[in-house]
């Protein structure tokens, strides 16, 4: 025995009379409900799209870009004065601030110490100073472009961060890849798209992938100096390779193997005069300085190289704000 309540009985009051009018007019009604269709359709291509509907998580993950050649003292230094700036300027903001700098090396997501994840826990929003999130994060960029020099910055959400990364391989709302196989036109190319894509409302943290900017130093032997004064080649290349690193031995403990490696101490690998004094035996029993037997030059050399489908490539990542993705993709097309 079916039992109504009282809330379906006074729904069943309401619906009954506006059901009977509608099945006396069946035409009308099918029209009215027809229009209203179409008058949906045409206003939903007028709102705009969004691939995953953005949800306040409460927090800002911030991250950082510095140049491939920085250190790790450099980077935690930067990253102890990005945190010490963000609560010393928005106090009524931030209650707390995680950084977490460089990743292990590993194949599935790879991060240098030149990148930087800082996860902002922010506080109620009625103790904000500022009207909206929106506003909240252009008072960061602008503070810390400020204030924390030699560093690029995107903002975006911690779960969001990792759903986007999931998603399409990239951190940022919209990629642009673009592949080649020349490493100096891809960057040319980022650059004239970045370039394109930063005037384009709504695109903020506009910034290309790092494909450049380590310093290598580069040494070539001096096949002349090498025969004046009776030096082997073989000789000089040890030389070098004792900078990185040269297996002499292996260690055994139990069953497990470990190569046993010499190489010179830190203070003179990162010094070019203390390795250009470097001795080398020559074949008339007199040591001579590395530095007169070969050439050395420091250049700047690919930070990475990136790959999809066995070709090179290069992104190019952009957030957006105040706008929907599929408008902003549109314009930039």
């Amino acid at each position: 025995m079916n039992h109504e309540t009282w809330l379906v009985r006074r729904l069943r009051i309401a619906y009954e009379p506006i059901l009977d009018l509608a099945l006396r007019y069946r035409i009308r009604t099918v029209a009215v409900a027809a229009t209203l269709f179409a008058v949906g359709i045409a206003l939903a291509g007028t709102r705009g799209a969004e691939f995953i509907p953005k949800l306040d998580e409460g927090a800002i993950a911030l991250q950082v870009w510095r140049l491939p050649s920085v250190s790790v003292d450099e980077a935690a230094q930067q990253s102890s004065m990005l945190e010490s700036v963000l609560l010393r300027e928005f106090p009524d903001e931030v209650e707390t601030i995680i950084s977490k700098t460089g990743r292990p090396e590993i194949a599935t997501d790879p991060m240098g110490i030149e990148m930087s994840d800082v996860f902002v826990m922010l506080r109620e929003k009625s103790e904000w100073l500022y009207e909206s999130k929106v506003e909240l994060i252009e008072a960061m960029e602008e503070v810390l472009d400020e204030e924390v020099p030699g560093a690029a910055f995107g903002f975006s959400q911690p779960i969001e961060l990792r759903v986007s990364e999931l998603i399409s391989g990239v951190r940022s709302d919209i990629a642009i890849q673009v592949y080649g196989e020349d490493l100096g036109e891809l960057q040319r190319i980022g650059g004239d798209i970045a370039q394109a894509v930063s005037g384009i409302a709504g695109a903020d943290d506009v910034k290309v992938e790092q494909v450049s900017g380590l310093p290598i130093l580069t040494v070539g032997v001096d096949r002349r100096s090498l025969a004046r004064h009776g030096v082997s080649a073989d000789d000089v290349l040890g030389t070098i390779e004792a900078l990185g690193g040269r297996q002499v031995g292996v260690v055994l403990e139990g069953e497990k193997r470990f190569a046993l490696q010499v190489r010179f101490p830190e203070e003179v690998r990162n010094d070019q005069s203390a390795i250009a004094r470097i001795p080398v035996a020559s074949g008339r029993d007199r040591m001579l300085p590395l530095g007169e037997l070969v050439t050395m030059d420091t250049e700047p050399s690919a930070a990475q190289i990136s790959r999809e489908s066995i070709q090179r490539r290069i992104t190019v990542e952009l957030n957006v704000r105040g706008r929907d993705i599929a408008s902003v993709v549109q314009d930039a097309r």
